[in-house]
């Protein structure tokens, strides 16, 4: 103890920070000296759900000045799970009087904490997150509808996030309904928080049907919403962002379109998608495009699109000139995509300032409705059975698949022949260009075996 103590106090907050929440609340009872450094730390980020000890504990924090004054960072997460897993419904779980917000249905404890924020004097960053499911169908009973719940909440939200003493550096928002913002005073809460943002991260969560995945990608919701995404979430923070993280529970990029062509940040440090599919070397040029700053880049679950067959073309990535016909699809235009991995690959090596890069996939998080959360560090790099995907249009459970499937008419004209294509797979060209680029970064790959 006395050789820890004898450390810098500058080493002493380097080991509270990268120690974790227990660990911080013993280092808090040692002594003077380490009580004062790791009360910074155990304070430093906050979590807070609708449970009445909850807010409870956050409520103690914001009567103690000094207390508030470490907090950083707060967690809102606006629902709890019961010990079955469940949505927990507040009038049912605690014995007490159940008195629930006029605009919604939570408790008006966690409701009026929105608009203590503002107590909290060097409050950075904010997450608010959702639970995963939800839907726009009446049919479909889920905890937090769009209109009687979402909504409302953002609107609470944003209006105290854009009235802080002072503006943000990081917004998160897990779960976030794929559902365009309409309200007027909404939109300009959303824009004025967004102007100035340094660290920006989006897990979008789409309405899932577990049975019929494929109408999952046929919902106008979806198209509308993530074309949207880079002039409504992106274009407000390209003077200041320096860390994107995008995240979505069904594949974008190709379709929904995903497009972030036109759009440059000149200060972004860091990069993160999940989910994204690359179809066209004009994505892999907006990420070189970044190369002056960028110093990570994580890509979780995301594959190249060596074929796609699709009939609806207008809301995918590629120009109508880049679609042909081709026998078996019946009424579905064709196009494909030559580049593999290992292009992509030796394309990264040329960034200059690339200190961290993680491509593979993340082995916690990834459910039926949801996507993993900060976790990106977490990525175990290496190829997996994902990395090269068709998009096949009329073929579920999800279109994304190993191999196109074609059609053609039996001889004797009852009924079809149905004829798997070729699928890719990861090749030694690939993994030896991952493992020199990440050799080249000083980090290590799993052998073939392990990945």
């Amino acid at each position: 103890m006395a050789d820890l103590l004898s450390l810098p106090p500058e080493i002493l907050h380097r080991i509270c920070s990268c120690a974790n929440l227990p660990t911080r609340k013993v280092l808090r009872l040692t002594n003077s000296l380490l009580s004062e450094i790791a009360e910074q730390w155990v304070f430093a980020s906050l979590n807070v759900s609708p449970l009445l000890e909850s807010c409870e504990r956050l409520q103690n924090v914001l009567v103690n000045p000094r207390l508030a004054a470490h907090t950083t960072k707060i967690y809102l997460m606006t629902y709890d799970l019961d010990e079955d897993g469940d949505y927990m419904h507040y009038v049912d779980a605690e014995d007490e009087d159940y008195e629930p917000a006029d605009e919604v249905d939570l408790p008006q404890r966690f409701w009026e904490l929105f608009g203590r924020l503002r107590d909290f004097p060097r409050l950075q960053s904010v997450a608010l997150i959702f639970h995963p499911e939800h839907s726009n169908n009446e049919w479909q009973d889920v905890p937090q509808e769009l209109e009687a719940f979402r909504a409302p909440v953002t609107k609470k939200a944003f209006g105290a996030f854009a009235s802080l003493p002072l503006p943000l550096k990081e917004l998160v928002i897990r779960d976030l309904h794929n559902a365009y913002e309409e309200d007027p005073t909404v939109l300009d809460n959303i824009n004025t928080v967004l102007t100035g943002l340094q660290s920006l991260r989006l897990n979008i969560t789409n309405e899932h049907r577990e049975y019929h995945r494929e109408l999952d990608y046929r919902r106008e919701e979806a198209h509308e919403y993530y074309q949207a995404i880079p002039s409504f979430w992106l274009k407000p923070t390209t003077a200041t962002l320096q860390h994107l993280t995008l995240y979505s529970s069904v594949f974008c990029g190709f379709y929904p379109r995903l497009d972030f062509r036109g759009l440059h940040f000149p200060q972004l440090r860091g990069l993160a998608l999940g989910n994204y599919g690359f179809v066209h070397d004009s994505q892999l040029d907006w990420i070189l495009e970044h190369g002056e700053t960028l110093a990570e880049l994580y890509l979780d679950d995301c594959a190249i699109l060596h074929e796609v067959s699709i009939k609806d073309i207008e809301n995918t990535y590629l120009p109508s000139s880049q679609f042909t016909q081709k026998d078996g699809l019946l009424d579905n235009l064709y196009a494909s995509y030559k580049a593999r991995w290992a292009d992509y690959f030796r394309a990264f090596e040329t960034l200059p300032r690339l200190r961290h890069f993680r491509y593979g996939h993340c082995p916690d998080g990834w459910t039926f409705n949801s996507a993993p959360f900060e976790q990106e560090t977490q990525i175990e790099i290496g190829l997996h059975e994902e990395s090269y995907l068709v998009f096949c249009d009329g073929f579920g459970p999800s279109p994304y698949m190993s191999e196109l499937i074609y059609r053609y008419p039996k001889a004797d004209g009852d009924g079809m022949d149905y004829v798997h294509g070729t699928p890719v797979t990861p090749s030694d060209e690939d993994r030896e260009a991952l493992v020199r680029l990440c050799t080249k970064l000083g980090q290590s790959v799993p052998p073939p075996s392990e990945e």
